[in-house]
This record gives structure tokens, sequence and C-alpha cells, in this order.
């Protein structure tokens, strides 16, 4: 067992080596709790040494009852897939803090419920700070939300690079904070493939539903092409002008199945002049609720219902 307030904390080594940890207790860490709560304490912190970040192997292990985050992963860190079988829980924030780039090589298995206890806004699952993703990656159904805080680009560094590819599983969640957006492509290839099921829908959706705050919603640019959304949920999106919970942007080729785009603060859904959306299936696949939050906030505005074809300047369920 691990147990007091100093942090553990694997660190990058320009030697050759990598932390392990398997089997183990790490109890109350992150601060004296007597302290109360702060975001800068956690009990497991993975960073970075002379610019080599550390990549540890944590698995069958319990962090409990934190005075802050249960594992925060510093600038490039991560667990190279290998934090499985874990859990964390009776944080007083999130359980997991990281960079959008390396949730796909955190881990499986891991449970993270139970924790947030200072009841933070924004902590309610895994805390992600936006970031540029350019290494193709899954991100699993955690079993809590993934809580974003930035913008998050998903696209190649370098032209000469592999397309990248976000791939969501299915009963994922994704909540973004105000005035955020998910952008695939502009400026590299980049691929957003969000396949859920009927059962296991996956949701993009805000931090804040009750207030509500509203963030960008999801765009597609150049460079997106074979990007799906099938079973999905888009509500809360449309923060800036003339937006949408989608926007599909000239040069974006996307296949748009069994979508529900709901709660907008503009329009469902806006197709830019170059854009070729595939909206695949019967229409009555689609569901439109309660956009135009910001014409009439609750019931939402039926002008605004729609997907918004900025060539043809019409609006329509498609």
């Amino acid at each position: 067992p691990v147990l007091g307030a100093t942090p553990t904390r694997p660190t990058g080594s320009p030697a050759a080596g990598v932390s392990e940890v398997r089997s183990a207790l790490f109890a109350h860490g992150g601060g004296d709790p007597s302290l109360g709560a702060a975001t800068s304490r956690t009990t497991i912190l993975v960073d970075s040494n002379a610019g080599n970040p550390a990549t540890p192997t944590i698995t069958d292990s319990l962090v409990a009852d934190s005075n802050g985050y249960g594992i925060v992963f510093q600038d490039q860190s991560h667990c190279h897939g290998q934090c499985t079988d874990n859990a964390v829980t009776g944080s007083r924030f999130a359980a997991v803090r990281m960079h959008a780039n390396f949730v796909g090589r955190f881990g499986s298995s891991n449970t993270l419920t139970g924790n947030n206890t200072s009841g933070t806004l924004g902590h309610e699952g895994i805390w992600v700070q936006g970031d540029m993703i350019d290494l193709s990656a899954t991100w699993p159904n955690a079993g809590v939300p993934y809580v974003v805080q930035g913008n998050v680009e998903v696209r190649e560094a370098v032209p000469s690079d592999p397309t990248v590819i976000m791939t969501v599983d299915p009963g994922a969640e994704l909540r973004f904070a105000e005035g955020t957006r998910l952008r695939i492509g502009d400026g590299g290839d980049g691929e957003l493939i969000a396949r859920g099921t009927p059962a296991d829908p996956i949701w993009f959706t805000s931090i804040d539903a009750a207030t509500p705050l509203f963030w960008r919603g999801i765009d597609f640019d150049q460079g997106a092409d074979a990007s799906v959304l099938d079973h999905v949920v888009v509500s809360y999106g449309g923060r800036n002008s003339n937006e949408g919970n989608l926007n599909l942007r000239s040069g974006s080729v996307v296949s748009v199945g069994a979508v529900t785009m709901s709660f907008a603060e503009e329009y469902a859904a806006v197709v830019f002049t170059g854009a070729g959306p595939l909206f695949v299936g019967p229409s009555t696949d689609r569901t439109y609720l309660s956009n135009g939050q910001g014409s009439i906030p609750g019931a939402g505005d039926p002008a605004f219902d729609c997907v918004d074809d900025r060539a043809s300047s019409t609006c329509d369920q498609l």
C-alpha cells in the first residue's frame, strides 16, 4: 500500500526504462485534506523529464480518496495503452486528467466511477485537455464521460503522415466546454468514425446541459473524407453565429446516418458551399429536436430544426 499526502511521480528519463506498478493501493494522496480541494493536486502525477515523456505501466491497482485528481498525465506522458484493470474512486475532482492526443493510449477495463466528490462542473469523468490528435486512436466507452476542456483538432501533423482516424466506441459520451469544438481535417487529413448502436449511441454534447452552455459542435473540413456518423447524438452545439451541431465545410465528404441533432443554439446542421455530405438511409433515421435555442430558449425554434444549405439557401430535414 502507498498511503499519504505526497503524490507518486513517475517521470520520463533520458535513459532506457519504464516505470511499472502492479497490484498497488494508493490512498489519500494529493495533499492534506485539511487544505481543501485544489485542482493542482493529484495522487499520481505522470510527468516528463528533460523532454522525455513518462510511459508507465499501471495495472490491477486502486487509487482511492485523492485530495485532487486520481491520476494526472502531464504534457506528452501517457500509458502506452498499459493502464489496465485499475480502479480510481473517491477523488475530489476527475478520476484522470490527460491531453486529447493520448486518450487512446490510456488503457482498458478501468473503473473510474465515484469521483468528483467536490461536485465541481467539468470533473464528472475524464478531464481532457484540448489538443491536436495526430495519431490514430480509439476512444473507448470508459463508463464515465470524457469532459473536453478545449478545442480538439484531428489531422495529420505533416502531409506525409498516415491519415489520422479518431474512432469512438458505442456508448461513449464526450462533453465539450462552452465555445469549444471538435474539428476534423483542415490542414491535414483526418477522419472521425463514430458508429454507435441503437442500444448504445455515441453522445457529443455540452459540459452543462442544464444551464445550458453551448459549444461550437463538430466541424468537418477539407480532408475529413470517409468520416462516419451513425447512431450518434449531437446536442447543444452551434455556439457561433450561423453554425450548428454539425458544420460540414467546403471539401468535406461525410456519411451521416442515424443521427439526432438537438438543442443547438442555432441550426441542427449547416452545409457550406463546396461540401459533399452523404445523408444515408431515409430521412426518418434522423431526429431534429428543439434546435434554435438562441431564438426560443427551451422549446427551440422550428426555423432552425433543419439542415441549412448555404449553396441553395434552403433549410430542410434531410
